[in-house]
């Protein structure tokens, strides 16, 4: 900003019902507008600047800006907003508003400084920031993006070029496993996805790619956002495009360094003591932690290297509705797309069909919890690439054989004709025997009764009817 006064830290204001998809826009101009109010100001007719971010959680963060009376240590608006996200542990900014007494007929826009801020925490948390700026009133509302506001920023010392994950190991003939991280490229990490057991070749679903100024950016989610994965997949060259148009990146695993996954302990047990009550199986930390590059609001990702049980699933369904430890999560995109698609997605977890995604409770506070249920015997056949397209086929599911990534079952069509098929997004674990489905997929040349499922945008189960859980 523009000559200005400086900044009053405001307390957290929480929006839990904010949208997923996008920052609540009229909730964070208010917000943006309670912090002008409370600007800690040198004259009292001096201009009130005020700003408010929005978070990955759903948190909204609000500040006026703080003056001082030589004028060069003020602490601009943008700059305490962003500053108390940080020091309450949720650092992972979306959006961030602006708005001031002085700018009635125009938005106030962020001066140099502050656009530098902005690129710096941009790219600490490896996304663009979008910058809403507004009239006072909110009638005349301009956007744009950290990017976009400073195209050069600068971009610090040699130090913050250092890539952010822990050293991988060499590369190796031991066989890989499910949550391994690879570096599949010079600065591109991924988590290994599938794989065969016999032989080294494996697919990977790219998680991370360091930037110009060598600071992790995270590649969109692949079940919320598979378009956009899949062009930056494109922009990367990365994967061999298939002959339906989707990229998968499949390599030699032995020919790659490697990451492996974390034992459960290195998170902290006692940050996963009630899950851990429940699972009673052997589990391992997969993501962020297990690179060492997790932040204090990041997701624990843990890998369960079998299928998902029916009493583990019970036990988890029953301890989110019940509440207590365990609580549905706070700005997860899953949920976000599963209520979009059914409704609710507690009704998910009350039929006891989802418990990938939840909160829990420990003695460090609330953490977002990620279950990955992996089946390491599912393989894509070495011929996918050459795939063509197929579906819709209707008919009921006849058996499932394993939940998790993949979930593999067995569709009996209403031409009599039984197609085994291997789901590889999240939507597979809310398949049961008895459903009434039509399903798209990928069909192998070598395996003409297969169906490959990889893009939940493409690749869809459209539930005609859900059998009742009788459980």
């Amino acid at each position: 900003m523009t000559a200005r006064d400086s900044i009053f830290i405001e307390r957290v204001v929480r929006i839990h019902s904010a949208p997923m998809d996008g920052p609540p826009i009229g909730n964070l101009l208010q917000a943006a507008r309670d912090g002008a109010r409370h600007a800690f100001l040198t004259k009292p007719e001096g201009t009130r600047y005020g700003a408010a971010v929005w978070t990955t959680s759903g948190a909204i963060f609000r500040s006026g800006q703080y003056s001082s009376f030589n004028h060069s240590t003020n602490i601009h608006a943008e700059m305490g907003a962003l500053a108390v996200a940080a020091a309450a542990g949720d650092p992972d900014v979306v959006a961030l508003a602006l708005v001031s007494t002085a700018a009635t007929d125009a938005p106030a826009r962020p001066c140099g400084v502050c656009r530098q801020v902005i690129a710096e925490h941009a790219r600490r948390v490896g996304r663009p920031i979008r910058v809403i700026m507004a009239s006072w009133d909110g009638r005349v509302v301009e956007e744009s993006s950290s990017e976009a506001l400073l195209p050069s920023a600068w971009e610090g010392g040699a130090s913050s070029r250092a890539a952010p994950w822990i050293e991988p190991d060499p590369p190796c003939d031991r066989p890989v496993a499910f949550g391994d991280h690879l570096i599949v490229a010079p600065g591109v990490i991924g988590m290994a996805w599938g794989f065969d057991p016999n032989a080294a070749r494996a697919w990977v679903k790219v998680k991370y790619a360091l930037d110009a100024a060598g600071c992790a950016r995270k590649l969109p989610h692949s079940y919320t956002e598979w378009d956009s994965y899949q062009h930056e997949l494109g922009q990367m060259a990365l994967g061999a495009p298939t002959s339906w148009g989707d990229r998968l990146v499949l390599v030699d695993a032995s020919q790659c360094p490697r990451i492996p996954r974390a034992p459960l302990s290195s998170v902290g047990l006692e940050r996963v003591g009630p899950l851990a009550a429940i699972l009673r199986r052997r589990a391992f930390v997969t993501g962020s932690y297990a690179l060492g590059m997790a932040r204090a609001d990041s997701d624990i990702d843990i890998v369960i290297d079998e299928p998902l049980d029916d009493a583990v699933c019970d036990a988890i369904c029953a301890a989110i509705l019940r509440g207590g430890d365990f609580a549905p999560p706070v700005g997860s995109s899953t949920w976000s797309r599963l209520t979009q698609r059914f409704g609710d997605a507690l009704d998910l977890v009350r039929a006891r069909r989802f418990c990938d995604t939840f909160m829990l409770r420990s003695q460090r506070g609330w953490s977002r919890i990620s279950l990955i249920w992996s089946s390491p015997q599912a393989v894509p056949p070495c011929s996918v690439t050459e795939a063509t397209p197929q579906g819709p086929v209707s008919g009921v599911v006849a058996a499932v054989h394993a939940r998790g990534k993949p979930t593999v079952w067995e569709l009996e069509a209403q031409s009599g004709a039984r197609w085994r098929i291997e789901t590889w997004h999240k939507d597979g674990v809310l398949v049961r025997v008895g459903d009434q489905v039509r399903v798209a997929g990928v069909v192998s040349p070598t395996r003409p009764s297969e169906l490959l499922q990889f893009s939940p945008e493409r690749d869809v189960i459209q539930f005609e009817s859900m059998v009742q859980n009788e459980r």
